[in-house]
């Protein structure tokens, strides 16, 4: 994996896919664990950094699949900030449009797909 493209991720949200590590997760330790920001990378180590928690993740190279940017909120964006108020339990409803946004502005990951993708391994 090349460091200059990964340099290129640093400070974005990312979703990392790794090899099969012999642990079952539940949807929420997914996003926890392998979604956040990407802080750092070398030759041999990725860290990421939850957005919210603030917890540190490490993942060594060699075991990586694969890395995606992923799409965030801009609360600066009106259409964006209607669906921020709706996550924080504003009484804002979004309208009907709005919800065709495309599912890449989610950081939610489709673990059934993770999982036929490890059981291929």
């Amino acid at each position: 994996m090349s460091n200059y493209k990964l340099k290129d991720l640093i400070g974005k949200p990312v979703t990392i896919f790794t090899e099969n590590i012999g642990r079952n997760f539940n949807d929420s330790q997914y996003n926890d664990y392998f979604t956040g920001i990407l802080t750092s990378c070398d030759s041999d180590i990725l860290e990421t950094v939850h957005p919210i928690t603030k917890c540190k993740n490490l993942f060594f190279i060699k075991n990586i699949i694969g890395i995606c940017e992923e799409q965030s909120l801009d609360p600066n964006n009106p259409e964006h900030q209607k669906i921020i108020n709706q996550m924080n339990g504003s009484n804002e409803t979004i309208e009907e449009k709005n919800q065709d946004l495309p599912l890449s502005d989610s950081i939610n990951i489709d673990v059934d797909m993770l999982n036929k993708l490890i059981d291929k391994n």
